[in-house]
């Protein structure tokens, strides 16, 4: 039986990417990154036989964990601050996804994963019909995480 929740994290998918993540080195993890964007946006860009999962929840987590280390990224996890995440807060010490986290992504990460998470949120597609359905609060969280990624790239340039 698989874990299902609203978070970014609250899911067997995200945890998964987040557990591969986490024992990566920052290099490696960057490229994953890197092709698991490029993916959403373009799957034949996949190499053959390459293991990207493109599964929304794991598109979701993987642009959360960019969008953490952003101005506001605080969003990730209370939709109602503004305030930059505190990842060194005593409360997250043992939270698996903290190793996961890039701490310097780049514009051209913090864009691919805005452009990603846009596809896998958008209003029209199958998996946001079926998943966020009527859900206005899940679609104006993914919408803050969005911002703060735009915000990330346009304060890259």
């Amino acid at each position: 039986m698989g874990t299902w929740g609203d978070g970014p994290f609250d899911n067997d998918q995200a945890m998964d990417v987040i557990g591969e993540l986490a024992e990566m080195e920052e290099g490696e993890r960057r490229e994953y990154m890197q092709r698991l964007f490029a993916t959403v946006l373009d799957p034949s860009s996949a190499p053959a036989g390459a293991k990207v999962s493109t599964w929304p929840k794991e598109v979701i987590a993987a642009a959360s964990l960019i969008a953490m280390v952003l101005p506001g990224g605080s969003v990730v996890f209370d939709p109602e601050s503004s305030d930059d995440y505190d990842t060194g807060a005593e409360e997250n010490v043992d939270d698996e996804w903290l190793e996961a986290l890039l701490p310097q992504p780049g514009s051209e990460l913090i864009r691919l994963a805005s452009e990603a998470l846009q596809v896998v949120a958008d209003p029209d597609s199958k998996w946001f019909i079926d998943w966020v359905g009527g859900d206005d609060e899940g679609a104006e969280w993914l919408a803050r995480i969005v911002r703060v990624l735009n915000g990330g790239v346009r304060r890259q340039h």
